[in-house]
């Protein structure tokens, strides 16, 4: 059994472009982007360096501080934007 650590954090911290990139890469060839209906599921561990995916595929440098920082702090493994969860403090909001 594996644990992954995970979070939760507002869909206002990703842009409405990155918001399309994401849905672009919702499939099999890419297994570690999912979309829930609602938001999208990042499985960071799938890459060791998921932060210069992110960058490769064009997703927003507020975002790529957000996952950065959320993996050096908490260990992360897995992040949900969900438009229902609290915003994080310190870190870009957009209003879409």
């Amino acid at each position: 059994m594996e644990k992954i650590n995970g979070m939760t954090c507002s869909m206002r911290h990703i842009t409405a472009r990155d918001g399309e990139i994401l849905s672009q890469y919702v499939c099999e060839k890419f297994p570690w982007v999912f979309d829930t209906g609602y938001g999208y599921i990042l499985m960071l561990r799938e890459y060791q360096y998921p932060v210069l995916k992110l960058k490769e595929m064009g997703i927003s440098k507020s975002v790529r501080k957000l996952v950065f920082c959320m993996q050096k702090q908490h260990e992360i493994g897995m992040i949900c934007f969900d438009p229902d969860a609290d915003t994080l403090d310190g870190y870009d909001v957009f209003d879409w």
